[in-house]
């Protein structure tokens, strides 16, 4: 009985805990890591973005779209283009764990005007279900285009995504790419690169190999 009662809080001391000991991060960590408002710098002339990032509270929706992964996190980002700051896109991403890193996993909205005329308030994106959002991309049969992510430092996160691993529909080129992307957060910026391929392997679109799109908190890119 002792020993049984034993294993019982070492197992409990263990989790969430990596094999290496080290903790092992939880969505929320990462969410908290997205979080704020960014936009690129006043000297990237081919690049005008601006983006703001939220965390919210939705359980039934993260219930929802975590399925058996359990924990999770939701962030909707809201992204602009151009000097005039036209809105280009809206998201949610779900973080959640898996295995020794974690998960996010894009939505766009049904309704494509959803939140076109500005962000939502938290009550707003409390409310939100399951069939307010779709994939944000058309994943082919068999792919998987979701985002691993590990810590690349004490606040920094590092997440990518494997061309080998994510295959799309693309509709415009009316057949399967591959899908190859990476994004660095560390306080107050944020590094993203994507890359589209054919099955030949030979660049469609994205950011030349290498290079990243740069974002940095409102505050620094004033």
């Amino acid at each position: 009985m002792a020993w049984g009662m034993m294993a019982a809080m070492m197992a409990a001391a263990l989790v969430g805990a990596s094999a290496q000991g080290q903790p092992v991060p939880a969505p929320a960590d990462l969410a908290a890591a997205m979080a704020g408002s960014f936009a690129t710098r006043a000297d990237d002339a081919e690049n005008t973005f601006a983006e703001t990032r939220v965390v919210f509270e939705n359980p039934a929706l993260a219930a929802a779209l975590s399925g058996e992964e359990g924990d999770a996190a939701l962030v909707y980002s809201s992204l602009l283009s151009g000097p005039e700051r036209q809105p280009y896109r809206r998201r949610v991403t779900v973080i959640t764990r898996a295995g020794e890193v974690l998960r996010s996993q894009a939505y766009a909205f049904a309704d494509a005007m959803r939140f076109a005329g500005a962000m939502p308030t938290l009550g707003e994106l409390a409310g939100l279900t399951p069939e307010d959002l779709v994939r944000g991309i058309a994943v082919a049969e068999g792919g998987d285009c979701a985002m691993r992510w590990t810590r690349a430092g004490v606040d920094s996160w590092r997440g990518t995504i494997a061309p080998a691993d994510c295959r799309l529909w693309s509709e415009r080129r009316g057949g399967v790419i591959s899908l190859e992307a990476e994004t660095r957060l560390a306080p107050g910026r944020i590094e993203q690169t994507e890359r589209g391929y054919d099955d030949t392997g030979v660049q469609l679109f994205g950011t030349p190999p290498g290079v990243f799109i740069i974002q940095e908190s409102a505050v620094q890119a004033d």
